[in-house]
């Protein structure tokens, strides 16, 4: 509905009025803004709590998957950290049997404190190659739990491996080479 008024320089101009909310939809005419009279929004009243309901649980898997992948990705680095100082502490050692239980003796306890808690931790020392200028290798193998997460379609527990190499100094003497 248009009405025309005169305007108080010129009587002969016409000055337009709408109705507040001609032109918008049925739902939100009640929300159309009129001098002094705060918009209603009926349309929309509750929608903030059906999203929160429905947003929540994505958030909760966002956030557990979040924990599981950091919880891979430290169990590597903890794991690749335990390979390099086991192949170093081989390295130094004199001969093969020592240099594996030398692995073995530091590698186990450098994942430990990390705070790396594997379910199995297995630690493998290749000292084919004992001699001097000759490398050491160390293959360490953790595998991880992720069974108290409770992700669908994350698996409950992860083998997470890793390979340090060091060289023996060619200058020194090992026994049995």
């Amino acid at each position: 509905m248009v009405t025309t008024a005169s305007d108080g320089m010129n009587p002969a101009a016409p000055v337009q009025y709408r109705r507040a909310g001609a032109g918008l939809p049925p739902f939100a005419r009640g929300m159309a803004a009129r001098p002094g009279v705060a918009p209603r929004c009926r349309a929309y009243s509750g929608s903030v709590a059906v999203e929160l309901v429905l947003l929540s649980p994505l958030a909760i898997l966002f956030l557990l998957l979040g924990v599981g992948l950091g919880r891979d990705v430290q169990a590597r680095s903890d794991v690749a950290a335990a390979a390099r100082a086991g192949a170093e502490a081989a390295a130094v050692a004199t001969d093969p049997s020592a240099a594996q239980a030398a692995a073995a003796g530091v590698a186990l306890p450098a994942a430990r404190n990390e705070g790396l808690s594997c379910a199995s931790m297995n630690v493998s020392t290749d000292t084919s190659d004992f001699v001097p200028g000759g490398v050491v290798r160390v293959h360490v193998a953790c595998t991880l739990r992720l069974s108290d997460l409770d992700l669908p379609g994350f698996p409950g527990s992860v083998t997470v491996t890793a390979s340090g190499s060091a060289p023996i100094d060619p200058y020194r003497e090992v026994e049995g080479a």
